[in-house]
């Protein structure tokens, strides 16, 4: 086996090289179901989320002595550089996916200066961190969403206190039959959708715990162990990436995903809200 890459890279078992036909024990492209399957879920990286880490860690390495400084250095202005292209664009052009921050470096600082970045961490503690950035700005875009909403419907109601409407006693959204449906009282509209902004503002705070639970960082769990590198600090990279506490175990932080699935829960109780909200607009 040859110990080159088509464009003419050293083959030191990178997985971002690894993934690449020809190289290694991959004699052709890999299946597109597959390659699907490693992006995120909007059919890409994200780029985003691996730029911060890799930003962060390396600001840790340089200032904990772990790195030279003269080599940091180097490694920061190359991602100034990799901005001043595009994040995205520089990191699809060198390929590697999560890894494509050290593709990019190596290719413009060489393999001594550009493999420092992958000192003290793993493939493993790379994504998870990752997905954590990529699912509370989720998160925060749901949070902003649904205020949004409340603030609009406050809006509403303040402009219907005294719009009179009837309010029905059974209806699709509660015995899936309009046959059942039967005025009882006399409320507003006011009143009625206030009972809805109530219902939000609930979601609101399960969202509010969920993001806080996601603001735990993983950096620096490596594959599920940590790293016993000296000086190494998971909390400065803690810092840098704006979470506010760490893992105290790296192998629940390595297997942990429940920081997503409380989120997704969150967001099936409020599809509930809003559902109920637009059964009763379409009956009336």
């Amino acid at each position: 086996m040859s110990d080159k890459s088509p464009e003419g890279y050293d083959y030191r078992g990178h997985l971002w090289f690894a993934k690449r036909p020809g190289i290694g024990r991959l004699m052709e492209s890999m299946a597109p179901e597959y390659e699907e399957a490693l992006k995120g879920w909007d059919g890409k990286p994200p780029f985003f989320a691996y730029h911060m880490f890799d930003k962060a860690h390396v600001v840790m390495l340089t200032e904990q002595g772990i790195i030279p400084m003269e080599d940091g250095v180097s490694i920061l202005k190359a991602f100034r550089q990799m901005e001043g292209e595009g994040v995205v664009e520089a990191r699809e052009r060198v390929g590697g996916e999560d890894h494509s921050g050290e593709a990019y470096l190596i290719t413009e600082l060489g393999w001594d200066v550009g493999g420092r970045i992958h000192v003290g961490r793993s493939t493993g503690d790379l994504r998870t961190t990752s997905s954590h950035i990529v699912q509370r700005e989720y998160v925060l875009d749901a949070m902003g969403a649904l205020l949004d909403a409340v603030e609009a419907m406050v809006c509403f109601s303040e402009k219907h206190v005294e719009t009179i409407t009837p309010m029905y006693s059974a209806g699709l959204t509660v015995y899936g039959s309009t046959n059942l449906m039967q005025q009882a009282q006399v409320m507003t509209w006011g009143y009625y959708v206030m009972a809805f902004v109530n219902q939000l503002e609930r979601e609101f705070r399960k969202l509010e715990a969920a993001y806080e639970l996601m603001q735990v960082s993983p950096a620096g769990s490596a594959i599920g162990t940590g790293t016993d590198v000296p000086n190494f600090s998971r909390r400065r990279t803690m810092e840098l990436l704006g979470f506010t506490d760490l893992y105290r175990n790296c192998f629940d932080a390595e297997k942990h995903e429940g920081y997503a699935l409380d989120s997704f829960a969150v967001l099936l109780t409020l599809s509930n809200v809003i559902s109920g909200l637009f059964f009763d607009l379409l009956l009336y």
